[in-house]
């Protein structure tokens, strides 16, 4: 149970800092945004945006990866959080688990073409 908790911590760090990178990149757009409105007032042409589209393309695939991923570990921590007497009796509950979210990740690589690192992980 420590491993999974420790595991955990490491992940909701993950998390957080893309979510900053997020707040980030949300900073830098109002700040190419506001460029391209001074260009087009004074008449020049706005720099390309094609780098700003990209990154927000990638964070906005790894939010839906993190999203997943958060997904299943939140059905898995409320399996882990029972104690074994109690689960033990209830371990079609887990069988489920895993049964659906095969599924769910095999959807998920037909979709994309290929895994990703937090399909990989789950």
């Amino acid at each position: 149970k420590q491993w999974y908790q420790r595991r955990v911590r490491v992940m909701q760090l993950k998390r957080s800092r893309l979510k900053e990178r997020r707040l980030e990149f949300l900073e830098v757009k109002e700040a190419y945004e506001k460029i391209v409105e001074e260009c087009e007032h004074f008449g020049l042409t706005p720099p390309p945006s094609d780098s700003i589209d990209l990154l927000d393309s990638q964070l906005t695939e790894h939010e839906k990866m993190w999203a997943l991923y958060e997904e299943y570990s939140s059905e898995l921590k409320k399996l882990v959080q029972e104690d074994w007497v109690s689960f033990r009796g209830s371990l079609h509950q887990l069988e489920d688990l895993m049964i659906s979210w095969s599924e769910r990740v095999r959807n998920e690589i037909k979709a994309q073409g290929e895994p990703t690192p937090m399909i990989v992980k789950i």
